[in-house]
Parts: structure tokens; sequence; C-alpha cells
């Protein structure tokens, strides 16, 4: 028997559980009945309770002379599972709705995420950083299968984790194909923020907190880089899925052991991602069913089966370099030049934002007393900051519009579950609060996102320049980062010359090297916003310079960033070697 309720969901009715109350004797009407008395309270309200009706079967109305059965069990068990305690209006999304509408809601929050950075993949030619990784892993498939030597480069991340499957992605799509699977790996970020929001506090928070981090800028700008950053974080929130999903099972310590070796896979995809596995640890105390004691003893061990998984794989297979690349890349970079000030005025629009609501989240935990749920928006709120606050300490503000997304994906949550405090308040009105708070967001965001990518010139006519002159007769110098473009897609082409960078000779060495012919082309990369690189600061890297050296104008090419900035590569060719 079904009923249709105003919404147009079919909803089944309860069944008539006092059917299925098991007697133990049921005496025969008719000649030689025994009368048994009536029913006493206590039977009474444990049929009502079971049954879940209000009127009661007639062997048990009081002054009854029929039949009285004994109760043994019922016959369907009744369980309860971990989201009982639910209130049934976050069964719907915006309190009046239909089953699935959350699934529904997450597929469009990820339509409209690829949909932001789809139109980024295609919109340039590699960075630095993207062209060095994926030329990086190109190597690695070659040192494993052929015996290939690696040349001793100190990366953001373990060099045998992202480089090679990125190098796969380069193969089978090109630059496009490796991007795409940073938007797989932010997909998969997106969806398990919800799963985990949904855990911590409810399905609609996890909804609005997920359209709160798709709506941040740096999200979309991030699902476009063929970087390790993508796969890092995707790491990091299926470590701190898991670590949740542990206070939902029989089996907690097994789920706590697939968080500590994922949060290790994390860190050493990046190793910058360590910043926030003592977030993960969190989780895992705050979320425990169980005394604080306990509830310390078990972040206590995951910190434990991450040390006996990390240590070991950190000396075993990385050794020395991976050492030294964490202290030169992430812990002792050094002063980068930028006061505190101008780095937190660099994060403050990307992070502003998710900030402001997660802080709000706090707030009405507070107001709400509600004890353990009070720490966990102060930890996941305060996640926020820790990208800006470290690279404020380091005093750069290099990759940070790439770094605060870790922090974000933490704090979307405490800021979903502000904003769906409103649907609370009024059910029929509520949801409009979270729907502008994402719409002003990600209108915002969509123009950080094409601020911030995109931002290093077109690097097309530059590599055809080069290319025209191979092969090379000589070692090639260019500036900066240019030589890891040219490495990357000459490489495509089964073209390797010998290239070096003039970022690793101080202007003395590279006067000696191009007056003495040590190399054959140089390449230099001029233009507003570019600080003079050594060698333009040394005294043969200028045009007379190279000219008195023996040195010709071979190309020179114009260039112009979305910014505005605008600049010139020019290549100079080693007289008489054409």
């Amino acid at each position: 028997m079904t009923s249709r309720a105003r919404s147009g969901v079919t909803r089944r009715q309860p069944a008539d559980r006092t059917q299925s109350l098991k007697p133990i004797v049921q005496l025969p009407g008719g000649a030689g009945r025994v009368d048994q008395p009536g029913p006493s309270a206590a039977q009474i309200t444990a049929a009502l309770a079971i049954s879940g009706t209000d009127a009661l079967p007639e062997s048990l109305r009081p002054g009854s002379l029929s039949t009285v059965p004994v109760l043994v069990q019922p016959a369907e068990v009744l369980t309860y599972p971990a989201d009982a305690g639910r209130p049934a209006a976050d069964d719907e999304l915006w309190g009046s709705g239909w089953r699935h509408s959350y699934r529904l809601g997450l597929l469009a929050v990820l339509v409209v995420q690829a949909a932001l950075t789809l139109r980024l993949v295609w919109s340039n030619t590699a960075f630095a950083d993207e062209a060095e990784y994926l030329w990086y892993g190109h190597l690695e498939w070659q040192h494993w299968l052929h015996g290939g030597s690696l040349p001793q480069y100190y990366l953001s991340g373990a060099p045998a984790i992202y480089p090679p499957l990125g190098a796969l992605a380069d193969s089978a799509g090109g630059l496009a194909g490796a991007r795409l699977l940073s938007l797989v790996f932010m997909l998969g970020t997106t969806a398990l923020l919800y799963a985990t929001a949904s855990r911590l506090f409810s399905r609609r928070a996890g909804l609005i907190g997920a359209a709160m981090f798709v709506a941040v800028g740096p999200t979309a700008d991030l699902g476009a880089w063929a970087t390790y950053d993508p796969m890092a974080i995707c790491l990091m929130a299926l470590a701190s899925w898991l670590a949740v999903r542990a206070a939902y099972s029989r089996a907690s310590e097994v789920w706590i052991l697939l968080a500590a070796a994922v949060m290790v896979l994390a860190d050493a995809a990046k190793w910058v991602t360590a910043l926030w596995s003592p977030i993960i640890v969190v989780l895992v105390v705050l979320t425990a069913p169980t005394g604080w004691k306990l509830a310390v003893a078990r972040g206590f061990r995951l910190v434990s089966y991450a040390a006996a998984i990390g240590v070991p794989a950190l000396l075993l297979l990385g050794g020395e370099v991976s050492v030294t690349a964490i202290g030169a890349t992430t812990t002792q970079r050094g002063s980068g030049g930028d006061s505190w000030l101008a780095v937190m005025r660099t994060a403050a629009p990307l992070v502003a934002m998710v900030l402001a609501l997660g802080l709000l989240g706090v707030l009405l935990a507070c107001r709400e007393r509600a004890g353990r749920k009070l720490l966990l928006c102060v930890a996941l709120a305060g996640a926020v900051l820790l990208a800006p606050a470290f690279q404020a300490y380091d005093q750069t503000t290099v990759s940070l519009y790439k770094h605060v997304v870790f922090g974000l994906w933490f704090g979307a949550m405490p800021a979903g579950y502000a904003l769906s405090k409103a649907v609370v308040v009024n059910a029929a009105k509520g949801w409009r609060v979270g729907l502008a708070a994402v719409i002003f967001t990600a209108l915002l965001g969509v123009d950080q996102a094409s601020g911030w990518y995109g931002f290093w010139p077109n690097s097309t006519q530059l590599m055809a320049a080069v290319e025209r002159y191979l092969p090379a007769k000589g070692p090639i110098m260019m500036q900066g980062g240019d030589q890891m473009v040219a490495n990357y897609y000459l490489y495509r082409q089964g073209i390797r010359p010998d290239i070096v960078t003039s970022y690793a000779y101080a202007p003395d060495a590279v006067s000696v090297m191009i007056e003495t012919h040590q190399v054959w082309m140089v390449e230099t990369d001029t233009g507003t916003g570019i600080p003079p690189g050594s060698i333009q600061e040394s005294v043969a890297g200028t045009p007379a310079g190279l000219e008195h050296a023996g040195y010709r104008l071979a190309a020179r090419m114009p260039w112009r960033d979305p910014d505005g900035a605008v600049g010139w590569f020019t290549i100079w060719l080693l007289a008489g070697r054409r």
C-alpha cells in the first residue's frame, strides 16, 4: 500500500508489526478454553513501541478475555544506521525536495568546476614548472625501461610519483592530456570534500561547502596545471575522508592505517602537503566515538603508522637526494625578498570569502555549545591560514595561489556548515543565502583564475625559432626557465640537445662561457616585469658584449602575456658555426 506525498515521491506506509509478533502458546478458541487475565501496562507499552501503531490489537485491549500471546521477539531486527541521528530535513535539498537531490546537486557542482577549468586548459603553452615535471617524467620512464641516466634535480615532490604519471598522460594526449589528468584529480577532490563534510556536519553543508570550494578562483586554476599540486591535494583529501570514515566503522583500525598510508603518499607527492597533515590527525581525534583518552590514542596511532611507513620509504627509495630536495624546495628555501605584508596582501583576495564564512561557522558552533564540533570548525578554518603564514615566514609569494587551495579545501567545510544554518532558520528561503554566497564568490573567482593562469608568455614562436637552427652545433644557454620549456617540447620530437640555464651560473661565469665560446646559442628573455638575469648582468651577456664575443643576432620575437606585459625572446648564434 503506497501513498503519494505532495513532492511527488512515493513513500511506503509503515508495516503493521503487530502481525509479526510470535507467540509461544496460542490456545484454540471454543470449548474448553481457559480465560487468560488481561495484559499488564508494561506489555501494552512494549507492544506499542514495537508495532509503531496507535491502535491495540484485540487481544491486548484491557478487559479482553481473548487469548493472550506471550511475546518473544519481533520478526524483524531493528537496526540503527550511523546517520540515523540526522534531521529529516537533511534528506532533502532545500527543506522540501526529492530523494537523490544531493547527488544531483554534487553532479551540477562538478560540471561547473569542469567548465571553469576547461576554458583554461588550451589557453597557453607549457609553463616552466609543467615542462620540467613532464620532461623529467619521460626521463624516469627511459631510466626504468632502458636504464637511461637521470639528471639530478631537486623537485618539489618525489620524482617517482607524479612525473611518470603525468608523462603517461602527456604521451597519450599531449600537454592537454596531462592537464586533463589534473582536472580529474581536482574533481575527485571536490567529491571527497562533499563526502567528508557530509559525515562531519550534514549533506547540505557538504554540498554548499563543495560549491564554495569550486567557486574560489585558485580551484579552477589548479585544475588546469600539469603539476604535482592536483594529485597531492586529491590524496590529502582522500586521507582526510579515510580518517573521518574510521569513526563510522567497527574496523576503525584498518581505516586509520589506510589514512596514514595515503597521507604519507600525499606528502611525498608534494613535500609542502605535510603542512596540513596535523589537520588530518585532528580529524581522527575529534571524530572518534570515544572519550578523550582513547581519541588521542587514535591520533597517536595514526602518527605512528605514518612514521613507520614514511621514514623507511624516504630513506630507502629517495635517500639523501630526497632529504636535500625537501630542504632546497620547501623547508630551507631562504628569504624570497617579499615582506610578510606583501604575502598577506596577495593571499587576502584568494582566501577571504572562505575564511570569513569558516569563522562564522566557528561562532555558530560556539553559540550552540557544540563541543567537538566547535573544535572541528576551529581546526578546519585555521587550515586556511597555514599556506599564507608559511610563505610569509619564507618571505615569498611564489606559488602562493596554488598552495592556498590545500587550506581552502578544509576551510570550505565550516563555511558550508555556516551557510547551511540559514536553511535551518528558514526552510523556504534560507537556501538563497548559500546560493548568493556561492555566486558572489564565483564572480570574483573567475577573474582570479583568469589573472593567475597564463601569466607567462606563449612560447610557440620561440620554439619554432630554436628548431629552425637545429641540429645544435654545441651547448645552448637559455635564460631562466625557458630551458625547461625547450627540453619538454624538443623531447617530444625526439630532439635532445645540451641545454643549460643561466640561472645556475653567476654573471662572471656566464661571461667566461660566452667569451670562450663554450655555448653555441644564447637565448635571452627580456621585458616588462622580468628582473634582469645573470645573462643581462654579465659583461658579455649584453648585446654589445655578445657581438664583441663573436655572436650574431639570429632572431628576435616579441611577446605579450595576458596581463599586458610585453617583451622579447632573442636568439644569438656563434658566428661561423651555422
